[in-house]
């Protein structure tokens, strides 16, 4: 039998003398532990290539395969150029980003102030705490009523939504490191 493995929403912990070597992951369903675990290959990464010769030859001299990799690596450094919501001289940009109207399906332009989900959860929470007495003694409905109570507030309150743009603003890094 393995070791036990680590449920999937559990963050492995690392060991002292384990230096960083990059891992592919993956979420199984586990019969043994009756759960979601992830599992780990670790791998040692190829050197770059020195050349293209070498890089064909790494692909068993696959012109197809080569330039599909390349055509992949490009798609990927279009996305991750085009993922990021400032402009060159760092001002929000959101004239081309778009959201598909839920009645019609059709893509419109995005016009909503964008703001980081965690702060504004982590300001929902608060509020339903300070302002609506949210506790965990109370019912699912209890705590919903709450929480929706809160957002509420948040709506109707320019200095509130005014401060949240201002300090959970999303920002171009946030969104790289996943």
């Amino acid at each position: 039998m393995s070791p036990k493995p680590k449920p999937a929403n559990d963050k492995p912990v690392a060991d002292a003398t384990e230096t960083k070597q990059p891992v592919v992951r993956r979420t199984v369903f586990d019969l043994d532990s009756f759960d979601e675990i992830v599992i780990e290959r670790p791998y040692t990464p190829e050197p770059a290539p020195t050349s293209i010769e070498d890089a064909l030859a790494r692909l068993g001299n696959s012109q197809a395969r080569l330039l599909q990799i390349v055509s992949d690596g490009l798609k990927a450094e279009q996305e991750k150029s085009l993922s990021k919501l400032r402009g060159s001289d760092g001002t929000l940009d959101l004239s081309q980003w778009t959201v598909k109207d839920e009645d019609t399906g059709v893509r419109v332009p995005y016009t909503g102030v964008p703001c980081d989900p965690k702060k504004v959860k982590l300001m929902v929470a608060t509020i339903a705490k300070m302002a609506h007495g949210f506790s965990r003694d109370l019912t699912p409905e209890q705590r919903k009523a709450a929480k929706d109570a809160a957002k509420q507030d948040i709506l109707t309150s320019e200095p509130m939504r005014r401060g949240l743009a201002r300090n959970s603003a999303v920002t171009d890094e946030e969104e790289s490191e996943e």
